[in-house]
C-alpha cells in the first residue's frame, strides 16, 4: 500500500529556520489557526479540565509555557497570557488551550484513553507541539510524526529527548491498536496523494478545513465514519470539522 505524503506546495516552498521562533515566520503568521486569540470553545474545555478530577499533576505541568520551547524575542510574547483565579494561577498559551480541547474532546466523544493505545501515527506535526502534549500525559507507546523536512527541523528540536520517530511516510502495515492523528494535516495534501485508509487505524482525531487549496474537503471527509463536530470559530477555508472515532 503506497502511502507517501507530498504536502501542498505551500508547504514545500518552506525552510523554516530553527534559530527563528517557528510562530514568528512571516508566512505562518498569515495563518489564522496561529492566532493568539484564545477562543472560547478551547478556553471551555481547559478551565473544565484543568479545575476538574482530570487535572492529573502530568497535565498541569504539561500546560505550563516551557520557556525553552523557541528564542526569547518580541514576537514570542505574544503568544503567553495568564489566568488568574483565586490563589490559582496558570501561566499557558493559546497553542495548549488547543491541544488541551483536541485531547479531550476526543477522549469525552469516544470514550477512549489516548494512553491506550501502543502506536501514534500523526500526519503533519507542525512544530510538534501536540505530540509533546500527549507524551507528558502519559503516552507510553510508539510516536511517529509524518511530515516533511523543513518542518522537522522545527520538530525535532521541540521534541528533542522524546522517543519519536520522524518519518516521510506511513508503514506499508499499519500495527494494530493504532491512532491516528492529523489536525488540518491530511487535509491540505494533495487529493492524489491521500492513501490513507480509515479502517487501518482503531482510532482518529482529524480536524479538518472544508475548503483549501482548491480541494473539496467536505466531499473528501463525507463517508468517514466518527463523531463530528461543527468548530465555528475556525470560520476560515469554509469552515472546519472535529472528526474522532
Amino acid at each position: 500500500m503506497k502511502i507517501f505524503m507530498r504536502p501542498n506546495s505551500f508547504w514545500q516552498d518552506q525552510d523554516f529556520v530553527v534559530d527563528n521562533e517557528w510562530r514568528a515566520n512571516p508566512d505562518i503568521v498569515k495563518i489564522p489557526i496561529y492566532e493568539t486569540n484564545y477562543y472560547e470553545a478551547y478556553a471551555s474545555k481547559f478551565l473544565e479540565v484543568y479545575f476538574s478530577c482530570r487535572a492529573t499533576t502530568e497535565f498541569k505541568q504539561s500546560v505550563q509555557h516551557e520557556f525553552d520551547f523557541y528564542p526569547i524575542d518580541g514576537n514570542y510574547y505574544r503568544h503567553l497570557s495568564t489566568f488568574m483565579f483565586g490563589d490559582t494561577t496558570v501561566l499557558t498559551n493559546p497553542y495548549q488551550l488547543r491541544n488541551t480541547y483536541q485531547y479531550f474532546t476526543f477522549q469525552d466523544v469516544t470514550g477512549n484513553n489516548i494512553n491506550t493505545y501502543d502506536h501514534i501515527f500523526e500526519i503533519g506535526g507542525g512544530a510538534g507541539d501536540f505530540a509533546k502534549f500527549i507524551l507528558r500525559n502519559g503516552f507510553k507507546g510508539e510516536y511517529s510524526i509524518i511530515d516533511i523536512p523543513s518542518t522537522f527541523k522545527v520538530s525535532k528540536k521541540n521534541l528533542k529527548g522524546y522517543n519519536v520517530n520522524f518519518l516521510n511516510k506511513l508503514p506499508a502495515v499499519i500495527p494494530k491498536n493504532s491512532l491516528l492523528i492529523s489536525t488540518w494535516g491530511l487535509s491540505e495534501i494533495p487529493l492524489e496523494e491521500r492513501t490513507v485508509i480509515q479502517e487501518d487505524f482503531k482510532g482518529g482525531i482529524i480536524a479538518y478545513q472544508q475548503q483549501i487549496f482548491g480541494v473539496d474537503n467536505a466531499k473528501y471527509f463525507k463517508d468517514w465514519k466518527g463523531c463530528r463536530l461543527n468548530m465555528p470559530w475556525v470560520a476560515w477555508d469554509g469552515g472546519s470539522y472535529f472528526l474522532s472515532w
